[in-house]
């Protein structure tokens, strides 16, 4: 099944591809984030916000997907025109998505996004198609900024296109995007190197789901654990940790069955232990980027809302880290949106110009 919202490409599905030029492992084309490799080498895409970049010399372009789910949704912005993104809505299984025809003759660069998360399942990339010649993409350069973003679905960017007035359609795929989120849209304000770490309903201590992010921020794979990462292949310059939302839900709920798997005892966890969760996260993240600026964020739903106990216990983490000699980390706090689900669209533009103030304001955009 495919979804195509578009305006400017009239002649959509009018020809075909006369001259096909399979790309997957080309070098020529630009990839964003933490890939894993299919069986045959080609690149598999598990987080939000993956992408792959081509330039091209045609007027018509394709991709071939390998859906493990059915269930991701990608889109993909030609010319820089995010305005008018083509979406797709995979199928399971091996496809191939006709994404555009009728492009002016000449040059143009179409870039591909997963808008969904690793709860819809991984999708290999064989590959793009045109009816001409692939160009090099320019590769970014050493001054490029390089952010990394570790979250929940704030961060991943779930519902942030329901429409409904109450939060009630958050939860469908298509609903979610990554690209609009708050991570994705400061990224971009940036000009900076993208990646994301994000899964919905994941905390630190306790998740609705099996995982906490202690357990898989260092997978390739989140669902996977022998899928290691290896944190020398790419190095940010600032890591923005925005967690403890679930937490602060989850520890109020001595019935549920992640609060008994995770606290054994039957007893919700004390200040020092809540902060001190936080405090060796944000320790096994300095011990993969000793130079990076981590930004540790807390927001926009009700951990933040006023009177909440959890943006001091961020505080007291980063206070520890500090007096540990760490003067590289920081705090941001995003304030409670009031909204009844999860932040839409319009709040993660305005938690994206808070931090890209944040950020411009403390110099941690420099090289």
């Amino acid at each position: 099944m495919r979804i195509i919202f578009s305006t400017f490409l009239c002649a959509l599905f009018a020809s075909t591809l006369a001259q096909v030029e399979s790309t997957s492992l080309n070098k020529d084309l630009n990839f964003e984030g933490r890939l894993g490799k299919s069986a045959a080498g080609n690149p598999v895409f598990y987080w939000a916000g993956s992408s792959a970049s081509i330039q091209f010399m045609g007027t018509s372009i394709g991709v071939t997907l390998d859906d493990s789910k059915g269930e991701n949704f990608f889109q993909v912005i030609i010319d820089g025109h995010d305005e008018f993104p083509i979406v797709i809505d995979c199928d399971k299984g091996k496809n191939y998505y006709h994404i555009a025809a009728g492009l002016p003759k000449g040059k143009h660069i179409a870039k591909l996004v997963k808008r969904t998360e690793p709860w819809e399942g991984s999708t290999v990339f064989d590959g793009f198609k045109v009816d001409g010649k692939v160009l090099p993409m320019e590769k970014p350069g050493s001054d490029q900024l390089k952010i990394e973003f570790y979250g929940n679905s704030i961060t991943s960017g779930m519902g942030n296109e329901d429409l409904s007035s109450d939060g009630s359609q958050n939860g469908p795929a298509k609903n979610k995007n990554h690209y609009l989120s708050y991570a994705s849209l400061t990224s971009r304000k940036l000009n900076a190197e993208h990646r994301c770490i994000s899964l919905s309903g994941i905390g630190i201590m306790v998740s609705w789901g099996e995982y906490i992010m202690p357990e898989i921020y260092n997978r390739i794979d989140p669902f996977d654990e022998n899928s290691a990462w290896d944190f020398t292949l790419w190095t940010p310059d600032i890591v923005v940790v925005n967690l403890f939302q679930n937490d602060s839900w989850i520890v109020e709920l001595p019935e549920n069955g992640q609060f008994k798997k995770r606290f054994v005892k039957g007893v919700k966890p004390s200040e020092e232990e809540i902060i001190g969760a936080h405090y060796d996260f944000i320790r096994s993240i300095r011990k993969e980027y000793p130079d990076a600026s981590i930004i540790c964020a807390l927001g926009s739903m009700d951990a933040t809302k006023k009177g909440s106990a959890w943006p001091g216990y961020v505080s007291e983490s980063i206070e520890r880290m500090k007096q540990d000699g760490d003067s590289n980390v920081y705090q941001i706090v995003f304030p409670h949106n009031g909204h009844k689900g999860h932040p839409t669209v319009f709040h993660d533009f305005e938690m994206s110009d808070q931090l890209v103030g944040f950020i411009k304001d403390n110099s941690l955009n420099t090289k």
